[in-house]
């Protein structure tokens, strides 16, 4: 049964989820970053999450264009936006701990434990206070090289 708080959820703002499909030896998996509405929406939707009583999932649509382009400015390399991501956290389903991504480059789904939704949610509160160039993932992906699977997300 899907959470009603989360299925009521409304997406603001703008936020973006990208890759650097040309180097990625250098720039390993995911990036992330958002506008301020788009934070705070994506933050409201974390906790909610969180303190679901059931399992839940939420589609968050990815803006592109001028945004993305301007986040991505300094890279010479091809850039690759999916136009959505799927994010479930099933509760106690699976490890507290857990961090696996599922589909592929262009639908990507990332299933969350409790630890590791809760980790999303302090990476956004420091995206908020201007803080970033950090990552967050399963512990076991290496900094350089590609595991689909694991890969980690970079705040901007």
């Amino acid at each position: 049964m899907p959470d009603p708080q989360v299925e009521r959820w409304k997406q603001r703002g703008r936020v973006c989820l990208w890759r650097y499909a040309d180097d990625c030896r250098n720039f390993p998996g995911w990036d992330f970053s958002a506008d301020a509405s788009g934070r705070a929406a994506i933050l409201e939707l974390l906790k909610l999450m969180l303190n679901a009583r059931w399992s839940s999932r939420a589609n968050i649509v990815l803006a592109r264009g001028e945004f993305l382009a301007t986040l991505t400015s300094g890279h010479k390399g091809r850039v690759v936006s999916p136009e959505s991501f799927k994010l479930k956290y099933p509760k106690d389903r699976v490890p507290v701990d857990h961090w696996h991504w599922e589909g592929n480059w262009i639908e990507p789904e990332l299933t969350l434990g409790r630890a590791k939704l809760t980790e999303f949610i302090d990476a956004i509160e420091c995206l908020a206070r201007g803080e970033n160039d950090f990552r967050i993932g399963d512990e076991a992906q290496p900094l350089h090289g590609i595991d689909k699977s694991n890969v980690s997300i970079w705040f901007w």
